[in-house]
């Protein structure tokens, strides 16, 4: 695919599928279900009653912010597969489990890498991390409110910024693969259930994404930007790590960002201790709890 972070693991294949672990098929099984049930959801919601409709709904919002964070997430940085050709495929995939182009999703997430949420520059009056927390704070320095960023960043995207970014890296074929899969899609399920499309499929992508900013926000809110070491919030909570393929170990993730992530825990004695850091306990959501400015 196209640019990526090269690997620091030390992680060997185990196979001829994964080129990294085995363990990522569990993230690809993450995608699959999630776009799986969308689907069956979405064409026979009819069938079932309100309650269990609301209920799977909200399951499918919890999976798809899940694949935001962990699946997608995780393939951007290392493409799960070893051969070239089975990572475009799965991209297109992933695209269409995320109702978002993976190769825009790169570009953005990567942004966020480079320049790691930071402060207004008081010359510009911008952030040059396009996701920044800061980026319409109430001050430079200051974070705006959790609900806001939230709710409205998926609005705020600029898709032209994306796409020209992508294809200066080299996806413009993938990119194009993957709008044409979200496209024809989106028209089959509109045509087999346009009701499904519009009241299920719609809001579980938007609410997915309200979801995956607000699991951003959380992870650096507090933390120090501009120190590789301090940008980011880290949680260790073993049941929070289970669930979300050690996402909690994200200061980890962000000083080595080529390290697959069943390494990233490794990662944690090469930091400065927990008290000189950004650390909270539970899951990254606390993280707001704790912050009285935000």
């Amino acid at each position: 695919m196209g640019a990526t972070m090269k690997s620091s693991s030390s992680v060997r294949p185990l196979s001829v599928v994964f080129a990294h672990d085995w363990r990522d098929g569990l993230l690809v099984a993450v995608t699959l279900a999630e776009l799986a049930s969308k689907w069956a959801l979405c064409l026979f919601w009819s069938s079932l009653s309100f309650p269990l409709i609301g209920l799977s709904m909200a399951g499918l919002v919890v999976l798809n912010g899940m694949n935001y964070i962990c699946a997608a997430h995780d393939f951007l940085h290392l493409p799960f597969f070893t051969r070239k050709w089975a990572n475009r495929v799965w991209g297109v995939f992933a695209s269409l489990a995320l109702t978002m182009p993976v190769s825009l999703y790169r570009v953005y997430h990567l942004n966020h890498h480079r320049f790691g949420m930071d402060h207004r520059d008081s010359a510009t009056g911008n952030t040059k991390d396009w996701s920044s927390i800061y980026r319409h704070g109430p001050a430079p320095d200051r974070p705006e409110p959790l609900w806001r960023y939230a709710l409205t960043r998926p609005l705020r995207l600029s898709l032209w910024a994306l796409i020209v970014e992508a294809r200066r890296h080299g996806d413009g074929l993938q990119l194009a693969a993957e709008f044409a899969a979200l496209i024809i899609a989106a028209t089959i399920l509109g045509v087999l259930n346009w009701k499904g499309f519009l009241f299920i499929y719609l809001p579980i992508y938007y609410l997915g994404q309200v979801l995956a900013m607000a699991e951003a926000y959380s992870e650096h809110v507090g933390a120090t930007p501009g120190d590789r070491q301090k940008d980011s919030a880290s949680c260790y909570n073993r049941l929070y790590n289970f669930l979300c393929f050690n996402n909690g170990y994200h200061q980890e993730h962000h000083f080595r960002p080529g390290v697959h992530w069943t390494q990233t825990p490794k990662l944690k004695d090469q930091l400065p201790p927990a008290t000189e850091r950004r650390v909270v306990p539970g899951s990254h959501l606390v993280n707001v709890l704790l912050r009285r400015d935000v």
